[in-house]
């Protein structure tokens, strides 16, 4: 995805998450390839006192069959993910 457009959606995102309730405990990280996949972002998240790490993957537009291959891209790479203390959760 184009970076500036990227961006854009994860301001809009994380502005978001904060009127939820949330609490955004680290910046966004760009995420290096995991394995066999990628995803665009990573933000570690709080909401009700419980870690969450929200695995990002941004499109401006998609047809059915690529949002299908970005789940299941999402879904390789969680499992790739080292296990911590925290929920993990594809958006």
């Amino acid at each position: 995805m184009e970076e500036p457009i990227a961006f854009d959606m994860l301001s809009e995102l994380t502005t978001s998450l904060t009127e939820a309730g949330g609490e955004i405990t680290s910046e966004p990280m760009v995420e290096p390839q995991m394995g066999n996949s990628r995803a665009d972002f990573l933000i570690d998240a709080r909401f009700s006192d419980a870690p969450f790490k929200l695995v990002i993957e941004a499109k401006r537009s998609a047809f059915p069959r690529d949002v299908r291959e970005a789940i299941w891209q999402l879904k390789r790479y969680i499992a790739a993910m080292p296990l911590g203390n925290a929920r993990v959760l594809p958006y």
